[in-house]
């Protein structure tokens, strides 16, 4: 048996870092949209910096008062800029949390805690669905750890669960269409074509598209 090559490792460690970063500020930014359009720089930063170590205490509570400091740091940091803030709180906390906990570990407790709070069923790693009338709608949950070759084969495979329970489970029966706001098809739409979905409205500021099939489509391409 051998060992990962200690290079390739540190690329892999570097990748995730900056995965787990970009889903952080993407976090932040969908703080953002919940202020007034007139909200200071400083009151941004104190929403931000508000969520981050709250949820980060839920996440990783026996490190709580490392968090509260970390914050207390960045509350104390000037920024010349929205950009500059969202980028540093998200890269510090990104990096704090790294340290903090296996980031395999962090990606479970994220997936449980948005599917608690949201009441989403989760199908595997890379995807999650809720019921929204006659619809099941599609989420994606934060990944930092895989390629996005490894995401789209894992939602791949989530997508072929949630047919398997459309064709016996009765609470299903009545689903006509999946649905879908994602940044795995605003970021990769092509994939999301390839895949079956029709494209909707992309959201510029959430970072997110629309996507859809009806459920014979669906079940037809996933179902077999």
């Amino acid at each position: 048996m051998t060992s990962e090559n200690p290079h390739a490792k540190e690329r892999r460690d570097d990748f995730t870092l900056k995965g787990m970063g970009k889903r952080l500020a993407e976090a932040a930014n969908r703080m953002l949209l919940e202020l007034p359009e007139n909200a200071d720089l400083d009151i941004q930063k104190q929403a931000v910096l508000t969520g981050f170590e709250n949820h980060g205490r839920s996440l990783v509570p026996g490190h709580a008062d490392a968090i509260t400091e970390l914050a207390g740091k960045l509350r104390r940091t000037s920024f010349s800029s929205k950009d500059e803030m969202v980028q540093q709180i998200a890269g510090e906390f990104a990096a704090f949390l790294s340290t903090a906990v296996p980031l395999g570990e962090l990606e479970r407790r994220l997936r449980e805690s948005q599917a608690e709070q949201n009441s989403w069923t989760n199908i595997n790693e890379a995807l999650s669905y809720g019921i929204e009338g006659d619809s099941v709608a599609l989420h994606v949950p934060s990944i930092f750890t895989k390629t996005p070759a490894e995401v789209v084969d894992l939602f791949k495979q989530g997508l072929q669960l949630l047919a398997a329970q459309m064709k016996t489970n009765e609470t299903l029966s009545g689903i006509q269409r999946v649905i879908g706001w994602s940044w795995l098809a605003f970021e990769y739409p092509h994939i999301a074509k390839r895949m079956g979905f029709t494209l909707g409205d992309r959201d510029e500021k959430k970072k997110e598209a629309f996507v859809f099939i009806n459920r014979d489509d669906f079940i037809e391409r996933y179902g077999a």
